[in-house]
């Protein structure tokens, strides 16, 4: 791996931006990310009453 170049992210990835306001009675899948390079993982759902976040970013397959 140490051969590999070290490039800025914004190089070779672009961000998902698909903002969505959370509505109560909606269940919404979560995604967390673990560290040390150990991938994505499901979290537990929430419904949109139960969260503080004035927006979720949608992430779609492929992202």
């Amino acid at each position: 791996m140490r051969a590999w170049p070290k490039v800025a992210l914004a190089e070779i990835c672009s961000p998902a931006e698909r903002y969505t306001t959370p509505t109560l009675g909606e269940i919404y899948r979560q995604l967390g990310v673990r560290l040390w390079g150990e991938g994505a993982y499901e979290r537990e759902q929430i419904d949109g009453g139960d969260t503080k976040y004035a927006n979720f970013n949608c992430i779609d397959a492929d992202d």
